[in-house]
């Protein structure tokens, strides 16, 4: 019984065809694949650990209040919601998040497209195919990144 691959971790299925698995075309294609499935879980455990962190401080400053603790002490829980608020606004692992899994999901779909040589990839230009795949993804990602980095520094 063969072993099936974890379709949701950062690995491919092995192409059918022997000669693509070393290819330098499926090989960058695989690396880029598992750049955004790894960048998209840590975004996504960032920004997950963020939210959860500032809700138990938050409720945290409420009980403190409440009991009449030292003031210093409800002062430093509310700043610390502050920083967490100003590290995912400056990170932006929600957004990051989403956009890399859409970039891996993408590249998935594909990517088993490829190495089962399906439509697209069944004819003689399928390499050329995965390869401006590659190439658009990067771009638009690169895009999108440098929108938000000008976006940014003009507010």
């Amino acid at each position: 019984m063969s072993e099936v691959p974890d379709m949701m971790g950062d690995e491919l299925p092995k192409p059918t065809n022997p000669d693509d698995v070393t290819d330098l075309v499926w090989l960058a294609f695989q690396s880029q694949f598992a750049f955004f499935s790894k960048g998209s879980r840590r975004n996504r455990v960032a920004y997950q650990s963020s939210k959860v962190a500032t809700i138990v401080i938050a409720a945290a400053v409420t009980i403190c209040a409440a009991l009449d603790v030292r003031p210093w002490v409800t002062a430093s829980l509310g700043g610390l919601v502050v920083v967490i608020q100003g590290l995912q606004q400056l990170f932006q692992w929600q957004l990051n998040w989403v956009t890399d899994r859409q970039s891996s999901e993408t590249m998935r779909q594909h990517g088993l497209a490829y190495a089962a040589m399906m439509d697209p990839y069944d004819g003689p230009d399928r390499r050329d195919r995965l390869s401006k795949l590659m190439r658009d993804i990067a771009l638009r990602e690169n895009r999108s990144w440098a929108g938000r980095m000008l976006d940014r520094g003009s507010r």
